[in-house]
């Protein structure tokens, strides 16, 4: 796989300098017309695909669950259910997590999705994400048809679709990876409110942009750049008067003023209060300082996290990359020709819709530089302009040579199937992503079904991390949670390990027969074999479930 990427990466290079290249122009099929003429069904194809890639086996890869999804689906059943997070909070407008802050807006759409599925269904943990990431291949298309034409628009959509980050980061319940997608959506909204000059577009267009606050904190810098941009723009032109410019920036205000008093108050700038039932977030842990100018200095670490790798196996792939290696210079390229482009129309004083993919690059850039610690779970919201200037520059390509285009076409497909043939093998099933874990889920229904009542030990080293799972396996409520959450327990289950060493360094037991020992499949450290190796030899039996060996003495 190593040999394939640099081959296709020289044969990236290789048709990208065609674009710059003064040559003359022959076509034999005129693949472009073809792909015109046939945009619907070849943007339906892609979408499948993508859809695809997306929703098959979601509930079980990644394997387990990861620990901010943990909580979020347990605040998630707490708001559906009783109308407060697990600290106590009525509707909070952000969640706290564990210390440090969780955007709500997942848990929001996670307990909606609890009502059609059932309260705790893996499915609905991942289904915002699934679908949201599902839906940004359409977006990204609406937006390149409309800021360049219907063949870059179909481009766009099929490296949106086939991007390993991009899947990837649809398959599993972060709050953040809800952000690329709204915000995509809120530009593309915009897009329509120009073209339509209808106020209640401009009103949705704007309540779209302060949802997307909703999504991700980073989106505080990032969408007050992309609006100002916008607006300085439109106003240019002439397109956008002066009632629509009042009623998009109502419609952001009121969905963002939550937030901002939520920043007030953390800052100590004004005193806590709430609004009605809606509780604005104190968090004990104010992370404002993860944003600063001062981390421009680490600009070549950011840069490798985005287009490379970021050191987390959930985010993105050591081998694949995020967006493939082979696709780095056609988004070198692509940018190079939005950017001249969007200049050339400046110059000619012509309007057009690029001006939104130029306010992206920036707020995009901006973002980049200000954070710290950059990932791709920081900064999803940069990978649809990403498969924009891939889009833009295979188009390029395509105008230059059929031959080319063609050759780029089938690195792409043989990188994505190979891919997806490694994401989805059984050696990616059973591999434990960092900050996953098993879903105690089945263990609690084995035991209410067979042996209601017993001690139940869940072995696992993070416990403090894993008690939201608990509680939501059990189906606990936010005041039993908090009475009970110091002690790692809930009724019969307990996050804890049948062995530990004394004051004296002597290792101590607790092996009983009228207790159950759940153990993650996964974790094969040599305590937990230990535990195994020892319940054997007691003669306790084996129950599988999908995480966990479960073991019970008759």
């Amino acid at each position: 796989m190593i040999a394939l990427n640099k081959i296709s990466f020289i044969i990236s290079c290789l048709c990208c300098l065609i674009i710059f290249l003064p040559i003359k122009k022959h076509f034999k099929f005129n693949m472009e017309l073809i792909i015109e003429k046939n945009h619907k069904l070849i943007l339906f194809s892609i979408f499948v695909i993508g859809v695809c890639v997306r929703f098959y086996k979601l509930t079980e890869l990644p394997f387990g669950l990861n620990i901010d999804e943990y909580a979020m689906a347990y605040d998630a059943f707490a708001l559906s259910n009783f109308g407060m997070d697990r600290y106590l909070m009525t509707y909070p407008i952000y969640l706290i997590n564990f210390g440090g802050g969780q955007s709500a807006l997942m848990a929001y759409m996670v307990g909606i999705f609890y009502k059609i599925f059932g309260n705790g269904s893996v499915f609905s943990i991942r289904l915002p994400a699934a679908l949201m990431g599902s839906l940004s291949i359409l977006i990204v298309y609406y937006v390149g048809k409309n800021a360049f034409n219907n063949v870059i628009g179909v481009m766009s959509a099929f490296f949106m679709a086939i991007f390993p980050s991009c899947i990837m980061m649809s398959r599993f319940g972060m709050d953040c990876y809800l952000m690329y997608s709204f915000c995509m959506l809120a530009v593309a909204s915009l897009i329509y409110a120009v073209s339509k000059q209808k106020t209640i577009i401009y009103f949705i267009s704007g309540f779209l942009f302060g949802i997307s606050l909703y999504t991700y904190a980073i989106s505080y810098i990032f969408v007050p750049i992309v609006i100002l941009i916008s607006i300085l723009y439109l106003i240019i032109y002439r397109k956008i008067t002066l009632k629509h410019l009042v009623v998009m920036g109502v419609s952001t205000f009121i969905m963002a003023f939550p937030l901002m008093a939520m920043i007030a108050v953390n800052n100590d700038m004004i005193v806590p209060f709430n609004i009605g039932k809606i509780t604005i977030t104190v968090l004990p842990e104010y992370r404002g300082s993860d944003i600063s100018i001062t981390n421009v200095k680490y600009i070549k670490e950011a840069l490798k996290s985005i287009f490379i790798f970021d050191g987390w196996e959930y985010n993105s792939d050591p081998i694949f990359n995020t967006t493939y290696l082979f696709t780095l210079p056609m988004i070198i390229s692509g940018t190079l020709i939005a950017i001249k482009e969007f200049a050339w129309t400046i110059h000619k004083k012509e309007f057009s819709f690029r001006f939104i993919v130029i306010a992206y690059l920036i707020g995009s850039a901006i973002c980049l530089m200000l954070i710290s610690s950059v990932n791709v779970n920081k900064l999803n919201v940069v990978y649809p302009i990403l498969a924009i200037f891939s889009g833009i520059a295979i188009t390029e390509i395509l105008k230059k040579s059929e031959i080319a285009f063609t050759m780029v076409i089938v690195i792409s497909c043989i990188t994505f199937a190979e891919f997806t043939t490694y994401y989805f093998s059984p050696y990616s099933y059973r591999n434990n992503p960092p900050l996953f874990g098993g879903n105690v889920k089945q263990v609690v229904e084995f035991v209410e079904t067979n042996y209601p009542g017993r001690y139940t030990y869940i072995c696992d080293s993070e416990n403090d991390t894993k008690y939201p799972g608990l509680a939501l396996a059990t189906m606990t409520s936010p005041e039993k949670y908090n009475k009970f959450k110091d002690t790692n327990s809930i009724d019969e289950y307990h996050l804890k390990l049948p062995v530990y060493y004394d004051e004296n360094g002597v290792l101590k037991e607790e092996f009983y027969e009228n207790c159950i020992y759940a153990i993650q499949k996964i974790d094969k450290r040599e305590t937990y074999e230990y535990i195994r190796k020892r319940l054997k030899e007691i003669g306790f039996s084996k129950f599988d479930t999908d995480y966990y060996d479960v073991f019970y003495y008759d």
